[in-house]
């Protein structure tokens, strides 16, 4: 008599398997109710791009997602390790660069706790380009001219910042040879109209809506970079890149006026 009870429940077990393991394989690989993605500025390129992953998730998984404005690689990394969001925007190599710069105010921060450190690259979506962009009219030439003058170099851990850095020991000017500016796009553009702000690095997409505010309207050029073969073989985050004649106006002034030399890192 067991012995049947066994059969027929092995029986019922075989039959209704494979249905245990689709419904267990389908709860472990289910989407959140909601994707979380930390991006960046409004003004950057991260933002522009995380809408456009938004729009794409929803009309293809049928998710809602939310995106979060958040000031960059660092913050993006410390939302993904806390759990607070589910993908974000990361630029190769800025915890590196930025770690232990930090301004007084940041450290006295409290540190957010990790959930996890386990985060996976996805992709590499686009090139993150260096501009070193001042007044039409600056009395600053070229890279070496930086010295004595306020630079925004980024907010505290973005992008920006990590590459402002390495572009600056590149240039072999140190940070108290000038007055660095840790600004907002936003920011950035207010100094500029305001005259408070001499230059300003930005390692942003080339469609970033930053730059062309700033470019199009013919009051700002572009520095060159020199010797990049040779930032590139130190800093091997970069790539060498070139921006060409008229990206950003073909009236005149041309911006840039002619094929100009940079360097690009991932995103």
């Amino acid at each position: 008599m067991k012995r049947s009870v066994i059969k027929v429940l092995l029986v019922i077990l075989l039959i209704f398997l494979p249905v245990i393991l689709h419904q267990a394989y389908r709860w472990l690989t289910a989407l959140p109710d909601q994707i979380t993605i930390a991006a960046g500025h409004p003004e950057g390129r991260y933002y522009s791009m995380a809408l456009q992953l938004k729009d794409l998730l929803e009309q293809q998984l049928g998710t809602k997602v939310k995106v979060i404005q958040t000031k960059g690689s660092l913050e993006n990394l410390a939302l993904l390790r806390s759990g607070k969001a589910d993908l974000g925007f990361y630029q190769p190599g800025a915890e590196y660069v930025l770690q232990g710069f930090q301004t007084e105010q940041e450290k006295s921060k409290p540190p957010q706790q990790a959930v996890t450190d386990r985060i996976c690259f996805i992709a590499n979506l686009y090139s993150q380009v260096v501009h070193v962009i001042v007044p039409v009219n600056s009395e600053i030439i070229k890279l070496a001219d930086l010295k004595g003058h306020r630079i925004a170099l980024g907010e505290q851990g973005s992008g920006d910042l990590a590459a402002s850095l390495p572009l600056l020991r590149h240039a072999q000017i140190s940070l108290e040879e000038i007055t660095p500016a840790y600004l907002s796009y936003e920011e950035i553009e207010e100094q500029f109209d305001q005259n408070q702000l001499d230059a300003a690095i930005l390692t942003v997409g080339i469609e970033a809506p930053v730059l062309h505010e700033l470019l199009d309207t013919g009051k700002y050029r572009i520095l060159e970079i020199p010797y990049i073969e040779a930032l590139t073989r130190k800093e091997t985050h970069f790539d060498e890149y070139e921006i060409p004649a008229g990206m950003f106006r073909r009236a005149d002034p041309v911006v840039p006026p002619q094929d100009l030399p940079t360097v690009a890192c991932g995103a």
